[in-house]
This record gives structure tokens, C-alpha cells and sequence, in this order.
């Protein structure tokens, strides 16, 4: 009997193995089955197939066939399957619950993430209703003092990003006008074992009032996972359907066209602008001293060794300089290798900077992440970056084409890098290292640019913006100086004319800043200069900017104007203004999304006349010029026509603030005279002061040189700047030197493009600097055209002085003027974050200007009548 038993019960073991087989050989074809369907074998398919398994075991059981197999046999053997049954039974009602638990994604935190969060899109993970009235962006304010009265830790970096978005036009104060989100948590570094690792993360996002799972929120992070594997996605916390600035990213975990990659910046990085590329006069000869470079750590253990390890193999102490060290961290003599000692000799024989400027490749492996400080590093000095990190997603990879600029290799494929670098011609190499300047000065100089060009591909994502094309994003001056509400074609944006083999179109529109306000008559200075430009053969139309506290003269003291149109603005005596970002946003509606369109403008027929006026908040406001020309021609009497309207706001898509400052002003701002007004049609603007007395052929003869060199400011007034050691601060110059960097906008041409730009784009620190001194207007505008084409202005003929000396009380002659001026100057250059202003030597004179030849033969004959 007792041998009976032993056979049932290795019967029903034996069963219930051959069950366990049979069922563990379906589950693992279930798995290649999914894998040959190319769905991924995550750990919530495998968890299925347990659960299933386990259910069907469970049922069978409990089945009604293995109760009749039990009725059959001897109750002592019954006794001891029914014990084997239930114990199996309950490790089956353990494990299915496991199971449906595993097939939830569980973070490093502990806290599940959804299957939608991580396939995020902007169609399902973002609200783009939020940003149909402005693309504006809420910092929560810093969380209050814990307990013991210390403030929350940040890092120099993440407080760089928040001031830098609250100092910029995006920035709001108010979360309801926001478009998006960004935490005043740090995120930055999420290595638990980092000093500027923030804890309680989960609990911080949860008492947010606006988190809602993340949606519309942007999140920055530079570094994630820990020693010593490093995890790319372990944050330490549920991201949800937020979008994710991170550096390193991979293409196995980045939601494409949803996260945004960015660069990996040390610690030093700039705020603002900082050093310009160092090969913007290096870039002959193509080859330089090395080859091929590259000096920095070494893994001995972990991951990132790999590729590291071998670089020895190809360094040859000729050309291709590779050296590593492992001396770093506490351990490294304890992880050290039998080569440890020869690599730090070999290292510590080369200099790294050296090794950057006089090298033509710069090798960029991947260190314990996929991203490295030696990318940016190399793209600033020129020095073409060889990619050694399979699997990386490039900085602003969706609109930047890296292979302008840089060479991808395979980890490997190591070996073969040298013959792949050497195959690449001279003239492929300039134009790599070339393009490595742009995308380091339009992009990746200052956290700034980073920041914001992070912003601008969110933005171009919205619906109803327009979006630039390759060209734009990958030409300077790029996206970020290239606004696409202004127009929507290259032809209207100066820097792009070359490109496109293009001209811009005929004939300028001259626009006369009066501050003064003289009585008007045939021996004023404005009179002769409205008398002096009807009779250019350029001129499209004359504009009036009336900002002086006299009354507009009436319409017949003005010189005729024939066939010329002839507009006056008001801009107001009683000028008050809530902001200098309101009065320029609304100014700015003035343009609509498609600034760059041609059309008839304000002045009716020819030869008409019309007077506006700007209301109490600074802006023209109203009809557009075209919307009110048949209202104009029935007003063509002696009688002045001014205009009453209602303001606008400013249009969808342009670059508005929320923050609105007390009134401290009650004069108009002088940055009025470069606000972009709807009756400018003409590519070309002449800016002139009141008393410039400039004769015809002076006029035409700078805008035949301005044709030339539409994205320049071409003028007659010269000024220059230098750096004072005595002061250790810039100084500014109105002396007679051989060099100029500053041409005014007393008597000066630019291109209309340029208005929009200084309205829309600049700080509003600097606009406000404009507004309190009531001066350096022009020097601001010398700031923002050499910073967007990075070249200096041009001066024509010799002469010096463009005043007239009898014009009365003038502010041009305080002796207060010149100091403001300086302190413009330091104060532009130290929120640009550098000095744009770029000195010249050159200036253009009429062909057989001052030569001994009959005055005849020469086509601009009142220029040789005008002294210097």
C-alpha cells in the first residue's frame, strides 16, 4: 500500500512538472512571438504570460476531472495531493496579483508612470489652447523656507535659466496668461549622490497648483541615473505628460516631437552671450597642426568605458593626439589598470586648450552619459566634432542638421576613425568649422540661447505660428533673430538677400524725428530738409514723427510735396505709458502677421497729406493706412486730418510681456522713431534728426551704397567706441579717429526689418534704459544690427558735422548728453552680455570724389561742394 502511494504521488509530480514545462515553453513562444510582431518585450508582456499560465494551472486544479481522480484513491495519499494542491494554489493567488502589478510601470520613485505619458505627443499631451492668446511662460515663485529656516537648494545653472526666462519677453507673472510652465524646482542634477541633488521631488510636484500631470510644463535636466549604471530615465520622479529639456538623451527613450534635446554645459556656463567663437579668424589653413585630438578622462570600471578604454590604440604622438587619464575620483589607485601610469604621463604632456585651437577634428566620446562638456567645447573652438555615441540625440536635433557641422562615427567601428577623417576635403573642412561658429553664436554661447531656442521650436509647434524652414534655422543669423511674424518670405529679411540672389526693392521712405519743434519757415532747418528730400529720385514718401511739445504747423506752412505722400504723427505731449513692451507691442499691430507685404499706405492720392496722432498708452493705433485711404481723399482740404481711434492689442505670435511698470514718464519715448508704422512699404528707411542738412545728392548717393549692403546701417555721422583701463569700462568717442564703430541714425540708412527687430525683440531693460535718459536710441540700434550680422556699419564721404548750428535749444548740446551716452553704452554691453560694436576703417566716396578732374564729369556733383 505504502508503495501505491509513492507511485500516485510521483505521478502527480511528474504531471504536474510536465505541465509547468509545457506551460513555461508557450509563455517564452508567446514572447518571441510578440518580438517577431515588432512589439516590445517589456516586463507588462512577460507578466501577462505569468498571469495567464498561473490562471490556467489554477483552473485545472480546481477542475471537476481532478476531484474524481482524488474519490478514487486512498484517503492517507488524497490527504497529501489535497495539501500539494492547496500550497499550489495559494502561491497562485500570490503571484496573479503580482503579476497585474508588474504590468504597471514602476520609476526609480517608486511611482508608477503611465503608458500615455510615455508616448506623449503634442496633439495629446499639451494644451494648445493656452497659448492661442500669447506664448508666455510662468516660473512658480522659489518654495517658502522649511522649518529650520533654510531656503531651497538650487544650483547656479537653474538659477541662470529662471533668470534669464524672467528677464526676456516670454516671461508672465500671471499662471492664467501663461503658455507654459517651468518649475522653480532644480532639476538639473538628478545623480542622487551630487550636492545639487534636490529630494522629495514627487511630494514638491504635487503641491504645485498648476502641475496637472505635467501638461504644458517644461522641464530642464542635465544629468540623470547614478554611479554606477547611470540610468538615462531615472529621474527620481513621475515627468508625466511634461516635455523634457534634457542633455544626453537617447533614441530608445526621447518622445519625438514631443522632449527637446540639449546640450550638456558645465557649471561655468555664461548667462549671457559670453565668449564669441574662437575660429571666426582661424579659419585658414583648412588642415592644422593635429589631426585628430582629444584629452580627458577614462573609465577603468562602469559603464562608458569601453569606448574610452580603447582610444589608446589610436594615438600616435604625431597627429592624432588621444590621450586619457584615470586619475580622478576617490578610488582611482585602488581601479587602476597596468596602463594607468603611462596614460597620465602621456596626458599631462599636452595642454587642452592648446589642443583645441590647433587641432582640425576634435574626437567627442561618450563619457558615463551619451552627451559630454567636449561637444560645446569643440564647436566654440572650431574644432569639427568626431561623434563617438551610438544612440545619442543631438542638441535641437529636429532643427539643426548636425552634418553641416559635425562627423558621426560608430563606437565600433574605432579603428576606422583616423581613415575616415583624413578622406574628408579642404573644402568640406571650411565649411564644417564655419558652421560650428554660426550654431555656437546663434545657439549654444550662453544659457540664454539655450533657453530660449528651447522655446522657440515649442513655439513653432503651435498651430497657428508660422514655422521657419532649414534654411532660416541653420544660416545666420538664425531662428532666433529671425521673426517669422514680421513677413513670409526671405526676401523681405536683409541678412537672407544673398541666399536667394535677390535685391531689395526701390526706393526708400524718409522718416524725420522732430524733438524741437522750431517754428517752421523757408530759413528752418527742417523746412530745407523736407525741401531736400522731395527732390531725391528714391523717395517713396515722407514720414513726420512729431514728438516735440509745440502744436503741429498747420499744412500750408509745410514745403509742397507734389507728388510725394507726406504724413505727420503725433506722438503726443502728454505721452504716458504703462510699460515700454506695451507701447512697443502696440505700435508693433501696427505691422500684422504679414509685415512684409507691399500695398499703397495712408496717404490717399498723390501728393496727400495726412496727420495722426498716437493716444495716451504711446502706440499708433487704428486703421491701417490702406484701410483709411478712402477716408483720406475726401478729406484733401487745408484742414489738418487727425485721427481718434481705439487701441489694438498686439497681434497672435509676437513677442509680448506681461509686465506692466508705473507710469514715471509723461514725455514720449525716443525709441518712437523705430517703431515699425504701417506707412513704411519700402525696404529701406532714411532716419533722420531735424536739423541734418544733408543735400539731394548725398541722399542718393547713400542709398545706392545702402542698396549694396542692405543689412548694414549706411550713414554719414561716425562715432566710435573703446575700452577705457583707466575706467575699466567702455568708453564712447565723437573725435576724428581712424576707425568708426557706431554710425548714427541721425542720417542713416537701414533696413525696415530692423524696426520690428528693436521693437519686438529686445530686452525690455534696454528699451526702459532708452526711455529714462531720453537718449542713446541710436546707439541701441548700432548694438542690435551689428549683433544680428555680426559686421560693422558703413560710413560714406568725409563729412563730420551733419547739424545745422543755427537750430535753437537742442539736446544734443547738453553737456549731460555725452555722459548719458557712455553710461548707455556699459549698460547695453553688459546686458548683451558682450560688445557687439565692431570697428571699421573703411568708407565709401562717389568714383573721382576730390579728384583733380572737371566737376562735370562727376555724377554726384554737390557732394565735392560740401566741406568736412
Amino acid at each position: 500500500m505504502q508503495a501505491k502511494k509513492r507511485y500516485i504521488l510521483v505521478f502527480v509530480s511528474c504531471a504536474f512538472l510536465a505541465y509547468c514545462y509545457f506551460g513555461g515553453y508557450r509563455l517564452k513562444t508567446a514572447t518571441h512571438r510578440r518580438r517577431n510582431n515588432g512589439l516590445p518585450s517589456s516586463s507588462s508582456s512577460v507578466a501577462d504570460s505569468d498571469s495567464e499560465t498561473l490562471e490556467q494551472l489554477g483552473c485545472f486544479m480546481k477542475s471537476d476531472s481532478s476531484r474524481d481522480f482524488l474519490q478514487h484513491i486512498n484517503p492517507d495519499t488524497a490527504e497529501t495531493v489535497v495539501k500539494a494542491r492547496s500550497a499550489l494554489l495559494n502561491a497562485v493567488s500570490d503571484a496573479a496579483p503580482a503579476a497585474a502589478i508588474d504590468q504597471q510601470p514602476v520609476n526609480t520613485n517608486g511611482q508608477s508612470s503611465s503608458s500615455s505619458s510615455r508616448s506623449c505627443r503634442m496633439e495629446t499631451c499639451f494644451d494648445f489652447g493656452k497659448c492661442y492668446s500669447g506664448f508666455l511662460i510662468y516660473v512658480y515663485p522659489p518654495e517658502p523656507l522649511n522649518s529650520l529656516g533654510a531656503a531651497p537648494p538650487i544650483s547656479p545653472n537653474y538659477q541662470k535659466i529662471i533668470t534669464a526666462i524672467q528677464e526676456s519677453r516670454y516671461y508672465t507673472a500671471d499662471p492664467q496668461k501663461a503658455c507654459l510652465f517651468v518649475l522653480g524646482i532644480d532639476t538639473l542634477d538628478r545623480d542622487s549622490l551630487s550636492e545639487d541633488y534636490v529630494r522629495n521631488v514627487p511630494s514638491r510636484l504635487a503641491r504645485l497648483p498648476h502641475w496637472n500631470n505635467g501638461r504644458n510644463h517644461v522641464i530642464f535636466n542635465l544629468y540623470s541615473g547614478t554611479w554606477p549604471d547611470y540610468v538615462e530615465h531615472s529621474l527620481g520622479f513621475d515627468t508625466g505628460e511634461a516635455i523634457l529639456a534634457k542633455a544626453s538623451m537617447s533614441v530608445q527613450h526621447v518622445r519625438h516631437g514631443f522632449d527637446i534635446s540639449i546640450p550638456l554645459f558645465h557649471k561655468q556656463f555664461p548667462l549671457r552671450a559670453g565668449s564669441t567663437g574662437l575660429a571666426s579668424s582661424m579659419h585658414f589653413p583648412s588642415n592644422k597642426k593635429y589631426l585628430l585630438a582629444f584629452k580627458g578622462k577614462r573609465y577603468v570600471h562602469g559603464i562608458g568605458s569601453e569606448t574610452r578604454n580603447s582610444l589608446f590604440h589610436l594615438h600616435n604622438g604625431r597627429d592624432i593626439i588621444l590621450v586619457t587619464t584615470c586619475r580622478h575620483g576617490k578610488s582611482w589607485r585602488e581601479l587602476q589598470d597596468a596602463r594607468c601610469d603611462e596614460d597620465n604621463r602621456e596626458y599631462d604632456r599636452y595642454d587642452y586648450e592648446t589642443l583645441l585651437l590647433n587641432s582640425t577634428f576634435c574626437l567627442v566620446p561618450r563619457g558615463r552619459r551619451l552627451g559630454s562638456f567636449r561637444f560645446l567645447e569643440a564647436i566654440q573652438a572650431g574644432c569639427i566634432p568626431v561623434l563617438l555615441s551610438n544612440d545619442w540625440v543631438l542638441p535641437f536635433e529636429s532643427k539643426i542638421d548636425w552634418k553641416q557641422a559635425a562627423v558621426w562615427a560608430d563606437e565600433r567601428l574605432l579603428l576606422q576613425v583616423p581613415e575616415v577623417v583624413r578622406s574628408i576635403s579642404d573644402e568640406r573642412i571650411f565649411a564644417l568649422r564655419q558652421q560650428t561658429q554660426v550654431l555656437w553664436e546663434r545657439y549654444f554661447g550662453s544659457i540664454e540661447k539655450i533657453v530660449f531656442t528651447t522655446f522657440e521650436i515649442i513655439r513653432e509647434r503651435l498651430p497657428h505660428y508660422p514655422e521657419r524652414n532649414s534654411i532660416v534655422w541653420n544660416t545666420a543669423p538664425g531662428a532666433l533673430l529671425t521673426l517669422p511674424t514680421f513677413a513670409d518670405s526671405s526676401r523681405f529679411m536683409p541678412f537672407l538677400l544673398d541666399d536667394i540672389n535677390l535685391r531689395t526693392r526701390d526706393n526708400y521712405t524718409a522718416v524725420i524725428y522732430v524733438q524741437i519743434g522750431a517754428p517752421l519757415g523757408p530759413n528752418n532747418a527742417l523746412y530745407k530738409l523736407v525741401k531736400t528730400i522731395t527732390k531725391s529720385q528714391f523717395v517713396d514718401r515722407i514720414i513726420v514723427l512729431w514728438a516735440a511739445d509745440r502744436p503741429i504747423p498747420a499744412k500750408k506752412r509745410w514745403p509742397p510735396t507734389y507728388h510725394i505722400p507726406f504724413h505727420v504723427i503725433s506722438l503726443g505731449s502728454s505721452y504716458q505709458t504703462k510699460s515700454v513692451a506695451a507701447a512697443a507691442s502696440a505700435a508693433a499691430a501696427l505691422k500684422g502677421r504679414g509685415g512684409g507685404g507691399g500695398g499703397e499706405g495712408g496717404g490717399g492720392g498723390a501728393g496727400a497729406d495726412e496727420i495722426k496722432r498716437l493716444d495716451n498708452d504711446g502706440a499708433l493705433n487704428g486703421r491701417s493706412a490702406s484701410q483709411d485711404k478712402n477716408h483720406n481723399n475726401h478729406n484733401q482740404n487745408d484742414k489738418d486730418d487727425v485721427k481718434n481711434i481705439n487701441p489694438v492689442h498686439s497681434p497672435e505670435g509676437e513677442m509680448t510681456t506681461d509686465n506692466d511698470a508705473d507710469a514715471t514718464d509723461e514725455r514720449p519715448s525716443i525709441s518712437q522713431r523705430f517703431y515699425p508704422y504701417d506707412e513704411i512699404q519700402t525696404d529701406a528707411v532714411l532716419s533722420l534728426d531735424e536739423d541734418a542738412i544733408l543735400n539731394t545728392d548725398e541722399l542718393d548717393f547713400a542709398y545706392t551704397v545702402w542698396r549694396d549692403f542692405p543689412d548694414r546701417i549706411v550713414g554719414y555721422p561716425a562715432r566710435a567706441h573703446f575700452w577705457d583701463d583707466s575706467k575699466n569700462a567702455w568708453g564712447y568717442t565723437s573725435k576724428w579717429t581712424n576707425y568708426y564703430s557706431i554710425v548714427l541714425t541721425g542720417a542713416a540708412f537701414y533696413h525696415r526689418y530692423y524696426n520690428y527687430l528693436y521693437t519686438n525683440w529686445l530686452s525690455l531693460l534696454l528699451l526702459k534704459t532708452v526711455q529714462q535718459s531720453s537718449n542713446c536710441e541710436d546707439i541701441l540700434m548700432n548694438f542690435l544690427v551689428s549683433h544680428v550680422t555680426r559686421k560693422a556699419p558703413i560710413k560714406v564721404t568725409q563729412r563730420k558735422g551733419y547739424k545745422d548750428r543755427e537750430t535753437g535749444r537742442s539736446p544734443w548740446n547738453d553737456p549731460d548728453h555725452f555722459i548719458q551716452r557712455q553710461s548707455c553704452l556699459n549698460t547695453f554691453a553688459a546686458v548683451f552680455g558682450y560688445m557687439p560694436l565692431i570697428r571699421s576703417n573703411m568708407r565709401l566716396d562717389p568714383i573721382l570724389y576730390r579728384d583733380p578732374v572737371s566737376n562735370l564729369r562727376k555724377k554726384y556733383r554737390q557732394i565735392e561742394l560740401v566741406g568736412s
